[in-house]
């Protein structure tokens, strides 16, 4: 917890999602190969929001024009996020035939890192 969040109280950490309230998740970006139809885009996503409801993560995202991308966090309210999750997110976009050149970003805060 970092100095200004010390002066708030609970219910003021919660309401700005600080300290024990805080919410990590990360990037991901790839492209898709060729130029699959929407029918076969469809099937990649539903494959891979399948993986994270397995991993008990969620995706805000999609995949439009070429290009796969989004965020990834905890499904549950104030889930945590590690780098275990990060690696099975790597490996299945690594894996998938129609996605290359796939890329997970660090862990950053989903409230307050946006303007770094």
């Amino acid at each position: 917890m970092n100095a200004s969040s010390k002066r708030l109280n609970q219910r003021q950490r919660k309401k700005k999602h600080l300290g024990e309230f805080q919410v990590f998740g990360f990037e991901i970006t790839a492209r898709l190969k060729a130029t699959p139809g929407r029918a076969d885009i469809d099937a990649m996503l539903n494959a891979f929001i399948d993986m994270l409801d397995g991993q008990g993560l969620e995706f805000g995202g999609g995949a439009e024009e070429g290009a796969f991308d989004g965020f990834v966090a905890s499904a549950q309210r104030y889930g945590k996020v590690d780098d275990s999750h990060r690696e099975a997110v790597r490996a299945w976009l690594a894996a998938h035939p129609m996605l290359e050149n796939a890329t997970v970003g660090p862990l950053r805060d989903a409230w307050h890192s946006w303007n770094n």
